[in-house]
Formats: structure tokens, sequence, C-alpha cells
């Protein structure tokens, strides 16, 4: 296994677990949780490092929700494995490969903008995105792709030749006096938060056509800028550095980044943990802040106050070891972790 997502069907609130193998993309029924059902595979090409999000939307001619699952792939240079399309509109009975995106061979990470991550469902009044992250060829730059068709994606924003190669990325909406920082007219504004290995860069990408560079952030101790999220009142967001406890011989490091001022962000606190354990992804639910943190396992944060985020449980996946390596437990690897 190597990273996972999740939704609870809008048809039967079930909820599933989509989970990223080595050797494809597994559904789990994982509405009675002491007891998953495995759904089915979609079979893809082998490799450590697949991504998955959904997206969910009524089809008003079958009077029924219709839910589709994106996957991308990442592996060694001559690794080709493009965007996947998994049909979970017959779940609990079955997935099935809807379709594939060949606009590249192969890209890291996948992230779908303006959405309830519950459930996949557009929030009202916006229109949802995929954003391809880390493709090639092309160099990495952040790419995004029209859902109007959601079997048939369309490329309507090629890498931007000024955006570094987003390993990660996180989107928000901002309005009244903080679009300032955004171009004219641009109100709500669609910010996408690019965790690009070298910065957190934030862009406003509300015109699809003409993304527009906001700012561009780094810090002290700066391995690799890998991921992060935003908290709910979207005036902070996380970075996850992927090599700085390797690199700088750092404790486990998580630090708040602070864009209240869209256009100056700046690190306003730095969370030190107990062990050496390197930290990976990190999502929001409320005030809540779960991070993977490889050796260690999962670490819970109260993260109401986002200068002093307090860690209140963790999970040791290693209990014999809390070094900088990259695992999660014995005989394997931990990559994601989805609230």
């Amino acid at each position: 296994a190597n990273d996972i997502w999740g939704f609870v069907d809008k048809n039967d609130n079930r909820e599933y677990a989509i989970i990223g193998l080595a050797n494809g993309t597994a559904v789990v029924d994982v509405t009675d949780p002491v007891n998953p059902v495995e759904v089915g595979i979609v079979a893809g090409l082998d490799t450590i490092w697949r991504d998955i999000k959904v997206f969910q939307f009524f089809n008003n001619a079958q009077g029924r929700w219709n839910a589709f699952a994106y996957v991308t792939a990442d592996g060694l240079p001559n690794f080709i494995q493009q965007l996947q399309i998994l049909d979970l509109t017959n779940l609990p009975n079955s997935v099935s490969l809807a379709g594939t995106f060949n606009g590249f061979d192969k890209a890291h990470n996948i992230l779908l903008s303006n959405i309830d991550y519950s459930t996949g469902e557009a929030l009202p009044g916006f229109t949802v995105f995929a954003y391809i992250l880390g493709a090639q060829p092309g160099g990495g730059a952040f790419r995004i792709l029209d859902l109007s068709n959601p079997v048939a994606p369309v490329e309507i924003t090629p890498p931007p030749p000024n955006a570094g190669s987003s390993h990660d990325a996180a989107t928000m909406i901002v309005t009244g006096a903080r679009t300032s920082a955004c171009a004219a007219g641009h109100d709500p504004c669609e910010i996408l938060v690019d965790y690009n290995k070298d910065a957190v860069d934030i862009w406003d990408v509300t015109d699809k056509s003409a993304p527009v560079l906001v700012s561009s952030t780094t810090y002290t101790n700066l391995g690799l800028v890998h991921s992060g999220w935003p908290t709910d009142d979207t005036l902070f967001v996380t970075i996850q550095d992927e090599l700085d406890e390797r690199d700088f011989g750092l404790n486990t490091t998580l630090r708040t980044l602070d864009v209240s001022d869209l256009a100056a962000p700046f690190v306003s606190n730095i969370w030190t943990g107990p062990t050496t354990a390197i930290d990976h992804n990190g999502f929001f639910l409320g005030d809540l802040y779960f991070m993977s943190n490889y050796f260690r396992g999962l670490v819970l944060f109260d993260f109401s106050e986002p200068n002093n985020p307090r860690e209140i449980a963790f999970f040791d996946t290693v209990p014999a070891s809390d070094d900088f390596v990259f695992g999660g437990k014995a005989q394997g690897r931990a990559h994601s972790l989805v609230a």
C-alpha cells in the first residue's frame, strides 16, 4: 500500500477507502469499520507511488449520484502509467476502469479543487477541476483538467513556464479584502498552494487560462517542500518538509505558514516533535490535524491555535524505531493519510 483516499456514497451513505497498491488500486467498503470488505481492484503497473481523488455528482438523467476516482502513478524514468479513471457508480457491487487520460506519461500526484473532500461533491456555486502535479514529460509543473465530461477530461491549462515542479498542492477559496493580492476582479479568488519542492508558491487560478503567481515562500532548513493543507478559515497552511530531518539533523518539524496576506506569507510557528521520524502528509478535519510520520506512525494534533499546535495522540507503527527512514511498518512503506 502507498496512498489512500475515501468518500461517502451519497446514494446510500456507505463509506469507502480507495487504496493505492503496488499493482493497482483497491476499493474497500469500510461502512462497518471492523469488517471491511474489498469490493475490487483495478490493475495498474507496478510502482510504490500512486495517488487518488474522487469526484461525485448528481446525474439528473439517471436520478442518482455518480462517482469516479482519478488515479495518478509515478515511477522510474521509463515508467509510463497515464491517469486512470475508475467508475465507482456500481458500488457496493463492483469497480471498473472507465477510461484513461493520455495527456502525460506519469504524474506524482493529483488534486481536485472546489470540492467537499468527504463526499467528492462540488462546493455550491463552484466547478471542480483536476490539478495534475509532477507530470512528465513537461517538467512537473501543475496543469489543470476540465472534468465536464468526467470520463474524458480535457487539459485547459498547460504547465505554466514560470512554475516549479509540483510535488503536491492544496486549494482554497478566498473572498473579501484578501483578494486584493489576486488579479483584478477575482473575488472570490481560487487559490492554489503549490508545494513545488523548492518553495511554497501561491497562485491565483481563478482564470484557468492565465494563472497568476501571487507569492513564493522559502524558509530556513528547507530540504524538500513536500505537502500541506489549509486550515478551514484559509488563514494558515501547514508545510510538511520530507528531507529536513534527514538533511539537517532535526527532530520531526511541522511548520505553520501564515497566509493571511497572500502576497507576503511567513512561517509563523515551528512545531518540533520528540523523535527524528520524517513527517509526510497531513490533513485537517476541523481543528484536528492528522499527520503521517513514517516510522512514528500517525500523529494527531489539536490545531485550534495554529501557532501553538498540540500533539494529543499518536499511533506508533514501528515501536522499535523512530529513525529518519522512509518506512512505516516492519515489512513495508507508509505513504499518505487522509482524515
